[in-house]
């Protein structure tokens, strides 16, 4: 008896609408909690008050618990092809819904939307170089408040995202709350556009996955706030990801190598991609396809490249932003792999914690000479984590494809492990990068990237109680997926 009542209503729409509102319910007390402590002021919540980062985690869990579920759901009915026009008529209802609460909230958790929207004021407002030029050359600017950190910095990232954060200044060079809206108006068609792309391609794979891969990119908590709400360029180079990667697979090397450069010229970090779709591309189609399309490609890198930079000039300064960046190698975020080699390290050999992780959570790098045993310690693990990446790395590249999807998944497997071993700045969006190649990649590869996802945000400071709860909550959906889906499989439908 309970089991049919409890198949009714999950083969019913109550699931999706309960999961949905419970959701809208967290980002509303997030939106009106944040304007209350701002008090009407434009500003980043976690940067003015670090307080409330308890607050926000625990929210976070909660979103990241029914976003979970109602995947897990989604899954399910497609697995019995239950999926009806209303069911995506409230999922697509949601998505606006979320994305509107988000577009006109403060930025939750990071302030990297004022330090992007300078540089593009410094380029149109003061008609200056921000490759050049740091924020903190014009005091007198009343936007500069905003920036918390960086405000030495120069830009750091490529020339087509520059000429990109320079548009909304250019329209709106004084009200920087339309500035803000306009620039996540423009990252929130590109997630739509992404999200239409997605669901089309597995919709030719499979058409029963169409709709979970909906939920996993539309209702993904990460996904939504870091894009919509922080206005970060990673859902730029997740785009241009997996549509390179796609083209190439489908013999149309010249769009998709163009396309994956210019995800470079946005953030240089997809370079990683270029050499797997050259192999794939020489395993697949042979030698012969790549030298012949090789002479257009290169012409094409370069021209594009000569465009993008051309309002900024041709000189090596340009790169004197990545100069300043290099600072953070001196200090170092470790990422979840190394960090976790760490602490174990310090807790067997008996080092005190804080040597190797300061109350500030940055860890000294390159002060060996202290003679401190947690900088020893740092220095190896950040070593040999580097070189572990490198070997995984061309063992990837070479390894035989065994399909299309599987070439996703190689991308996703890519920068899952550089993001978990290798980075010396690890922020929790960096997770947007893999999150469409991990759709791509099929289930495995999306409860992956949603168990990172738990654990970098909303601050990437991965602790033993993160790392715990993530891998129960990893262990709690492979478990209810598989209970749900059997008991459905029993009996299916009444």
């Amino acid at each position: 008896m309970f089991r049919r009542i409890f198949q009714k209503i999950i083969y019913s729409p109550i699931p999706l609408l309960f999961f949905g509102a419970a959701i809208l319910f967290l980002y509303l007390i997030l939106y009106f909690f944040a304007w209350d402590l701002l008090r009407g002021e434009i500003g980043s919540l976690l940067d003015r008050f670090p307080l409330t980062l308890n607050f926000t985690t625990n929210l976070s869990y909660l979103l990241f618990l029914f976003f979970g579920l109602t995947l897990i759901w989604a899954v399910m009915k497609s697995k019995s092809a239950q999926i009806k026009k209303f069911y995506w008529a409230i999922a697509i209802a949601y998505f606006f819904l979320f994305s509107a609460i988000l577009l006109f909230a403060p930025p939750l958790t990071s302030q990297d939307i004022f330090w992007n929207l300078f540089q593009g004021r410094i380029f149109t407002h003061y008609n200056e170089n921000p490759y050049l030029v740091a924020p903190q050359n014009f005091p007198q600017d009343p936007f500069l408040k905003n920036i918390r950190v960086w405000q030495d910095f120069p830009m750091t990232h490529g020339p087509i995202w520059t000429f990109i954060v320079s548009i909304p200044s250019f329209l709106s060079p004084n009200n920087l709350f339309l500035q803000i809206i306009i620039i996540r108006i423009f990252l929130l068609v590109i997630l739509g556009l992404l999200i239409i792309f997605l669901v089309s391609f597995m919709h030719k794979l499979d058409p029963r996955w169409s709709f979970p891969t909906f939920i996993a990119l539309a209702w993904h908590p990460l996904l939504l706030i870091e894009t919509i709400n922080n206005a970060h360029n990673d859902i730029l180079i997740g785009f241009a990801a997996v549509l390179g990667l796609y083209l190439i697979a489908k013999n149309q090397y010249f769009k998709g190598f163009i396309i994956l450069w210019v995800g470079v010229l946005i953030k240089y970090v997809i370079l990683l991609l270029i050499p797997l779709g050259l192999i794939f591309a020489f395993r697949k189609y042979g030698l012969k396809s790549i030298i012949k399309p090789a002479p257009k490609i290169i012409a094409g890198v370069i021209l594009l490249t000569l465009i993008a930079y051309l309002p900024f000039g041709y000189n090596i300064f340009n790169f004197q932003g990545l100069k300043y960046q290099s600072r953070l190698f001196e200090y170092t975020v470790l990422p979840p792999a190394p960090f976790l080699f760490a602490t174990l390290g310090a807790s067997i050999g008996g080092i005190n914690f804080y040597d190797i992780m300061p109350k500030n959570r940055q860890i000294p790098l390159l002060s060996l000479g202290s003679g401190r045993a947690g900088d020893y310690l740092v220095a190896i693990t950040r070593f040999l984590s580097i070189i572990i990446f490198l070997i995984f790395y061309l063992w990837l590249l070479f390894k035989p494809f065994r399909d299309e999807r599987d070439f996703f998944r190689r991308g996703f497997i890519i920068f899952f492990a550089y993001l978990l071993i290798a980075p010396f700045w690890f922020m929790a969006w960096y997770v947007v990068w893999l999150i469409p190649l991990a759709v791509a990649g099929g289930l495995g590869t999306t409860f992956i990237s949603l168990g990172l996802s738990i654990i970098a945000f909303p601050y990437p400071f991965p602790t033993f109680q993160i790392i715990a709860i993530s891998v129960g909550f990893m262990a709690m959906t492979i478990f209810l997926t598989k209970k749900i889906i059997s008991i459905i499989d029993e009996k299916g439908p009444t």
